[in-house]
C-alpha cells in the first residue's frame, strides 16, 4: 500500500475517491466537538481565532512594512497596520467564521462599517497596550531608527492578542448577531468547521 492509498477510502461501488478540505475539516469539527476543551470554547471562537491568526500575520507584515517605508515605530504605523488586517479579518470572518450570518450584497458595506465600529474598541484596546508597552519600553521614534525591530514587533504582537478578546465578543453580539436577535451559545458551540 503506497502513502497515496491511505488517503483514500473505498466508495459503495468500489471506485476510489481522495479525501477533500471539507472532510478533514469536518472530522476536525467533530473531534474538536468531542474533546473536552469544547465545553468552554465554542467552534465560531476557533474560526474566529484562526482567521485573526491570518490577520496577525497581516497585521505584523503590514507594521514592518509601515514601519520601513515611514521610518516610523510608534502608534501611528500600529494603528494603520491594525486597521489594515482589520478589513482582512471582516472579509475573512463574513465569509467562514459567521457564513451563516454573513453579510451579502451592498450590506457588506453596512457590515464592514459595523464591524469597523465595534473593532474601534479592540484597537484602541491594541493601540493603547503598544504605546503602554513601546512607552515602558522607553522606545521613541528617534531612537528607534537604530534599534532592532524585534521589541516593536513583540509589542504589537501582545497588542493583537488584547484586542482580539474585545473584537469577538463585540462583533458576535452586534455584527454577526443572530438574525431573530436572540443569541444561542450552543448554535456558536455546534456550528461546524465547514460545511
Amino acid at each position: 500500500m503506497t502513502n497515496c492509498e491511505v488517503f483514500r477510502h473505498n466508495q459503495p461501488d468500489d471506485t476510489q475517491r481522495r479525501i477533500s478540505r471539507s472532510d478533514v475539516l469536518q472530522y476536525l469539527g467533530q473531534l474538536w466537538r468531542l474533546s473536552s476543551i469544547s465545553r468552554y470554547i465554542s467552534v465560531r471562537f476557533v474560526k474566529f481565532a484562526l482567521v485573526g491568526a491570518s490577520g496577525t500575520i497581516i497585521n505584523l507584515c503590514a507594521f514592518l512594512s509601515f514601519a520601513r517605508l515611514f521610518g516610523l515605530r510608534d502608534w501611528r504605523i500600529s494603528a494603520l497596520a491594525a486597521l489594515l488586517a482589520n478589513l482582512t479579518n471582516y472579509v475573512f470572518n463574513n465569509a467562514w467564521t459567521f457564513e451563516d450570518r454573513g453579510h451579502g450584497d451592498w450590506f457588506r458595506l453596512r457590515g464592514y462599517a459595523s464591524y469597523l465600529g465595534c473593532s474601534l474598541v479592540g484597537l484602541s484596546a491594541s493601540t493603547l497596550t503598544f504605546a503602554g508597552l513601546a512607552g515602558a519600553y522607553h522606545m521613541h521614534t528617534v531612537q528607534a531608527a537604530k534599534e532592532s525591530y524585534i521589541p516593536a514587533l513583540g509589542f504589537q504582537f501582545v497588542a493583537i492578542l488584547v484586542g482580539t478578546v474585545f473584537n469577538y465578543e463585540l462583533n458576535r453580539r452586534f455584527t454577526w448577531r443572530n438574525k431573530d436577535g436572540r443569541e444561542s451559545k450552543l448554535a456558536d458551540f455546534q456550528q461546524p468547521l465547514a460545511k
